[in-house]
């Protein structure tokens, strides 16, 4: 576990803290933040100039970004604006979520038992498949088809579930679903500094890994929905509460962040 490789580019602090560079140094997991601001930026450019045509403009957009990562994977480019992001692979995923957008909005919702079991076999494959060649050794393409693609899949199988079946999690699991986001920004801080003192009162020499995996998950896991429920949802609530006033007074502040999440 490391703050930041040796490896990594470095990036002025402003660039980092403005989420222009994928190479983050400061918080390592924002490498994905900034793949994250560039399709939000995408979406508010749509909602700005067409409201009405989210969708169909978003499929021309996903239609572009597929024949731009095609040319730049067989024809050598210089596109290195934003260090690349807009051609990579990993944009991918993202439309892979407007897909499951516009199908759940169409209501098109068959297979769903059987989408997320093919995800679920996906996943394990992927992993397995990601654990014997190295994720750095492969090309990011292998990331979306091993990892991204299975989760689409699964995601897509469990809403169309959760639709037709009226199925859904129990409340513990749906909590520690509203608190994956915070979860995922804590993490690698929190499991960096849980195993610099493991290290430090040299536990690793002679407690089991796996247990000192499960003291770690202990440790983040809980901390994860702390932040979510003491900073993450007040913040939501406040900004929805100035953002779309109206929604928040006729129908709640309750109603009007579980709309925004």
């Amino acid at each position: 576990m490391m703050l930041a490789p040796s490896t990594m580019t470095r990036h002025p602090k402003a660039q980092e803290l403005l989420l222009l560079t994928h190479d983050n140094t400061t918080v390592l997991v924002a490498w994905t933040l900034a793949f994250e601001m560039y399709f939000y930026f995408v979406v508010t450019l749509v909602l700005a100039i067409a409201p009405k045509r989210l969708y169909p403009v978003l499929m021309g957009w996903s239609a572009l970004t597929i024949a731009a990562i095609t040319y730049s994977a067989f024809v050598p480019t210089n596109w290195d604006w934003y260090e690349g992001i807009p051609q990579s692979p990993l944009i991918l995923e993202f439309i892979f979520g407007v897909a499951i957008a516009w199908f759940v909005r169409n209501k098109m919702l068959p297979f769903g038992v059987t989408t997320t079991f093919l995800g679920c076999a996906g996943l394990m494959i992927g992993s397995e498949i990601i654990r014997a060649n190295a994720l750095e050794a492969l090309p990011p393409l292998w990331r979306v088809l091993c990892f991204g693609a299975p989760a689409a899949l699964i995601v897509y199988g469990v809403v169309a579930i959760e639709i037709r079946k009226g199925w859904t999690f129990p409340a513990f699991w749906q909590s520690l679903g509203d608190s994956s986001y915070s979860l995922y920004l804590w993490h690698h801080l929190l499991l960096v500094f849980v195993m610099g003192v493991f290290s430090k009162l040299a536990l690793t020499e002679y407690v089991p890994g796996p247990i000192l995996v499960a003291v770690g998950a202990a440790i983040v896991f809980p901390t994860g929905y702390i932040s979510y429920r003491y900073l993450e949802r007040p913040m939501t609530v406040w900004l929805t509460s100035r953002l779309t006033p109206s929604l928040v007074t006729e129908r709640g502040p309750a109603i009007a962040l579980r709309e925004t999440m």
